[in-house]
């Protein structure tokens, strides 16, 4: 699980690797989003993820069924952002660092407990309901795939 994400994360850094702070502030049309925008949601995201892993951990919780999220990695099942992400500029130096920190801080958690830990727990996610400690993880991961997909369409245009 630690693996896949670290290699999802490491494609990411890949795509974004030759682009200038121009590119990745760069919108192709007012409907869209930058690449800054888009590495920007998959830290929102991910911080969420963080803060539900933790709450999950530190509260007794109920066992709740694993739910299959990998229908969110289907780009053409269209979804609406909770929250949209912010339209400053920022550097991809900037980005990259939230984007590691932000990692690092996920992987200590998962270093830290067991899949039977992540099964055996739950939280409420908010757009899911009620899913265990390892679909948040899978979340993160469908999550930040589909989004990938995103960033290679947007490197066309660019």
């Amino acid at each position: 699980m630690l693996q896949k994400l670290i290699e999802l994360r490491n494609e990411i850094f890949a795509v974004i690797g030759e682009l200038t702070d121009e590119q990745l502030n760069v919108k192709p049309n007012s409907d869209k989003w930058s690449m800054v925008q888009i590495l920007h949601h998959l830290y929102t995201a991910e911080q969420y993820g963080i803060k539900q892993l933790k709450k999950g951990l530190k509260h007794e919780t109920n066992k709740i069924e694993n739910k299959n999220l990998q229908f969110l990695s289907d780009r053409t099942d269209k979804r609406k952002s909770p929250v949209d992400p912010p339209t400053d500029f920022m550097t991809k130096q900037q980005m990259t660092s939230m984007l590691v920190q932000s990692r690092q801080e996920l992987e200590q958690i998962l270093a830290s407990i067991d899949l039977q830990t992540l099964e055996d727990k739950s939280v409420n996610h908010l757009a899911f309901g009620p899913i265990s400690l390892k679909n948040m993880v899978d979340f993160i991961y469908y999550h930040e795939q589909r989004h990938l997909e995103q960033m290679k369409e947007l490197i066309a245009f660019l």
